[in-house]
């Protein structure tokens, strides 16, 4: 029983050694609070953060000039051909017949040509819009669906902020009662190892994850 105490000790040190010296080298990486990046006077909603998306995207403002370029289309289509006038004469050298000659010419788009070409050019706007129209809605799921990761990824810090602060206050409770004789040290050894895990989780999970996931729009705006 005893020989099997003192292994148990053996290991609880040597994890508490372990897990101390990942917890020294990874508070280097100096991890912001979740409270940092959140801001409820000066933060940007996910409302916002569409409206930034679409207008700032590049490909959407081009496909947006095809629209305006085929509502020209549309327009032109709609007008009927200009009519035209020729004007012409003959000299002749050295002598008096002359001649002059006024001619016109008036377009007739028969069998329905005009109402086909207008039908054409509005066929080509509505795609147009159609097309544009979809890459709004595919924009616009994108930046929600990464402005979720960061609110998912800021929740997931709080919640082990949050963990990590009851284990030190226990902790800290556990080590005055060492003190007192009132609690074992063992019990004080196996809860400063979880404040250490805890630790190391918070800085990993922020360090690896975190700044891609709560900088969600940077890709589209």
């Amino acid at each position: 029983m005893k020989r099997t105490f003192f292994v148990y000790r053996l290991w609880l040190l040597m994890m508490v050694a372990l897990v101390s010296t990942l917890s020294l080298s990874a508070q280097e990486v100096q991890p912001r609070p979740a409270s940092d990046f959140l801001d409820l006077q000066q933060g940007v909603t996910e409302a916002e953060l569409v409206t930034r998306a679409l207008a700032s995207n590049p490909t959407l403002a081009a496909q947006r000039q095809q629209i305006e370029m085929a509502k020209g289309d549309v327009t032109q289509a709609r007008l009927r051909k200009n009519p035209s006038l020729i004007l012409g004469g003959l000299k002749e050298v050295n002598g008096g017949d002359n001649s002059f000659n006024v001619g016109g010419m008036l377009p007739l788009e028969l069998y329905g040509r005009r109402a086909r070409r207008t039908e054409v050019a509005q066929s080509k706007e509505d795609a147009t819009q159609q097309s544009v129209a979809d890459q709004e809605r595919l924009l616009t799921g994108q930046v929600r669906a990464r402005f979720g990761e960061a609110l998912a990824s800021i929740r997931n810090l709080m919640f082990v902020e949050q963990l990590l602060q009851v284990n030190r206050d226990f902790l800290k409770l556990l080590e005055d009662r060492v003190r007192e004789g009132a609690t074992p040290t063992l019990e004080a050894d196996e809860t400063r190892v979880e404040v250490n895990r805890i630790e190391t989780l918070r800085i990993d999970d922020q360090d690896s994850g975190g700044r891609t996931k709560l900088s969600p729009v940077q890709s589209f705006v």
